[in-house]
């Protein structure tokens, strides 16, 4: 049996790595077609800053949408549909933040791939969400 606040934690190391990670893919696919001196590429470490934005994230929207979503609407089905559509938020947001239009046009750089990204983080948090619901009861 866990403790209440433990779930939290979890969730919260979930989120962080997931988004970490998913800036990370993103600049990795799109980020690598860009060869002007104009766009920095950070590598690994853009785990790192990737990591520390999710974290402010996870306490500003995330946790209080998973404070909602289980008080009002604890159905994995719902709790999916809900966090991939914040997945496809997430993930043109961060395409914007991350490229020039310029940049987009001249590159051929694919917003898709971003959403796709954080669509499947959102899977993902869905699925850790669902299954440390069901590990507290």
């Amino acid at each position: 049996m866990q403790s209440k606040h433990t779930r939290y934690w979890i969730l919260f190391i979930c989120f962080t790595t997931l988004f970490g990670i998913g800036t990370w893919l993103v600049e990795l696919m799109e980020g690598s077609k860009i060869h002007t001196t104009e766009h920095i590429d950070f590598g690994l470490v853009l785990i790192l800053y990737g990591g520390i934005g999710g974290s402010v994230v996870f306490g500003i929207f995330m946790l209080p949408l998973t404070f909602t979503m289980q008080r009002y609407f604890n159905n994995m089905l719902i709790k999916m549909m809900v966090y991939l559509t914040v997945g496809y938020f997430m993930g043109r947001l961060i395409f914007r933040l991350s490229f020039q239009d310029e940049h987009v046009q001249y590159y051929n750089l694919s917003e898709l791939s971003s959403v796709l990204v954080f669509m499947g983080a959102g899977l993902v948090y869905a699925l850790v969400d669902n299954y440390t619901t069901h590990k507290k009861e």
